[in-house]
C-alpha cells in the first residue's frame, strides 16, 4: 500500500500534474471572480469594486461547486485515465501490488487534487476581496470556513465517482464523457426538480368573465406521495438550487449527503476493483 501511495504521489508531482493544478485553480478562481464582477456587480473588467464584504467571498464560493467538478472530471481522465490506457496499472499489479492499493492510492491523489484545486481557487478569491476593492469589509469567519468545507466535500464526491468511470471503462474518453454528462445532469436536474415541486395542488379558472367567478380545478401535474418525499429529499440535498446568497441552510445537508455518496462509492470501488481485469 505504502508503495502504491509513494507511486502515484510520485506520478502527481513528477508529470507536473500538481503545478497544472494549482496554476489551473488560481485561473479557476480568477475566472469566478470575473463573472462575478461582469454580471452580479455590474462592472466593467478593468474598474476595481468600490466596496466588497463576505457577501461577494461566499457568492464566489458559490459558483466553485459549478465549475470544479467538470475539472474534476478532466484531472481525473488525464491522470488515471492516461494510466489505465497505457497499461501503466498492469506493471504495478505484475510486481505484486494488489488492485486495491491501486484504487486507494488513485483516490488519494484525485481528492488532493481536489482539496488542493478548491483551497486555491478560495484563496485566489480572497486574496482579491481583501486587496483589489477600494475599500472592504471581508474577515474569514466560521460561516465562510463552513461553507468552503461543504463545497470541498461535495467536489470530492463528485471525484470518487469519476475516478471509478475511469476505472471501470475499458476507454478514459468514455468515461470523461459519462462524468461530463453526469456533472452536467445534476448541475441542471435541480431547477427541473423545483419547478415539479412548485406546481400548485390545484389551479383555478375563469368561468364567468362578467361576474368574475371562478372555479378550482385539480392540477394535473401537481406530484405527491412518496415521489415528492423522494423529490424534495434530492432538492433539498442539492448544492444547485440556492436563491441567494443568504440562503446556505441547505448547504450542511448537501455536504452530508455528498459524503455519504463519497463513503459508498469509495467502499463500491474497493469492493469491485478487485474483480476488475486491466489487461
Amino acid at each position: 500500500m505504502i508503495c502504491s501511495l509513494k507511486s502515484s504521489f510520485y506520478r502527481f508531482v513528477r508529470t507536473g500534474m500538481l503545478t497544472k493544478v494549482l496554476v489551473f485553480s488560481a485561473l479557476i478562481g480568477l475566472a469566478v471572480i470575473i463573472n462575478t464582477c461582469l454580471d452580479d456587480m455590474m462592472m466593467y473588467l478593468i474598474r476595481r469594486p468600490r466596496y466588497v464584504d463576505n457577501t461577494f467571498i461566499i457568492t464566489n464560493v458559490l459558483k466553485l461547486v459549478y465549475v470544479i467538478p467538470f475539472a474534476s472530471a478532466v484531472f481525473c481522465s488525464v491522470f488515471t485515465g492516461s494510466e489505465i490506457s497505457m497499461r501503466s496499472v498492469n506493471n504495478k499489479i505484475a510486481t505484486g501490488i494488489t488492485r486495491f492499493s491501486v484504487y486507494l492510492s488513485e483516490l488519494a491523489v484525485s481528492v488532493v487534487a481536489t482539496v488542493l484545486s478548491v483551497i486555491v481557487s478560495f484563496a485566489a478569491i480572497f486574496l482579491f476581496a481583501k486587496y483589489v476593492p477600494v475599500k472592504e469589509n471581508v474577515k474569514i469567519n466560521k460561516q465562510i470556513i463552513l461553507l468552503v468545507l461543504s463545497v470541498t466535500i461535495i467536489c470530492i464526491a463528485f471525484t470518487a465517482l469519476f475516478l471509478w468511470f475511469q476505472l471501470f471503462f475499458r476507454h478514459k474518453f468514455i468515461a470523461l464523457a459519462c462524468s461530463l454528462v453526469m456533472a452536467l445532469t445534476v448541475v441542471t436536474v435541480s431547477p427541473v426538480i423545483g419547478g415539479l415541486l412548485e406546481e400548485p395542488y390545484r389551479y383555478y379558472v375563469m368561468t364567468d368573465e362578467e361576474t368574475g367567478t371562478y372555479e378550482w380545478r385539480a392540477n394535473p401535474y401537481y406530484i405527491g406521495g412518496t415521489l415528492r418525499n423522494v423529490l424534495t429529499f434530492v432538492y433539498d440535498s442539492s448544492p444547485y438550487n440556492f436563491d441567494s446568497v443568504t440562503d446556505l441552510n441547505r448547504f450542511p445537508q448537501a455536504a452530508v449527503t455528498a459524503g455519504m455518496i463519497f463513503v459508498l462509492t469509495s467502499a463500491t470501488g474497493m469492493v469491485s476493483v478487485k474483480k476488475k481485469e486491466f489487461l
